[in-house]
């Protein structure tokens, strides 16, 4: 999934303003919805330093949590077939 060059400049001006590090632990299987997640959430942590990604088993898949480093916040989003 490519972020179109609108939202990817937006998108930019805020990730700049990060203070802290962001941490995405992904649950990704081998269809295609897990695919365009990855894809997503590769392309996120492309933007900044600040984002990291951690492959793990989350209670749905595909999905993504989004985290500070060493807490858990809760924001998960989810994929579907």
């Amino acid at each position: 999934m490519k972020l179109d060059a609108d939202i990817k400049s937006q998108l930019a001006q805020y990730l700049q303003l990060l203070e802290g590090n962001v941490l995405l632990k992904v649950s990704a299987g081998t269809d295609s919805v897990s695919n365009d997640m990855l894809d997503l959430v590769n392309e996120l942590s492309s933007m900044s330093d600040k984002i990291t990604i951690e492959h793990t088993t989350l209670p749905r898949t595909p999905s993504f949590s989004v985290n500070r480093v060493g807490e858990d916040t809760g924001v998960t989003f989810a994929g579907y077939h």
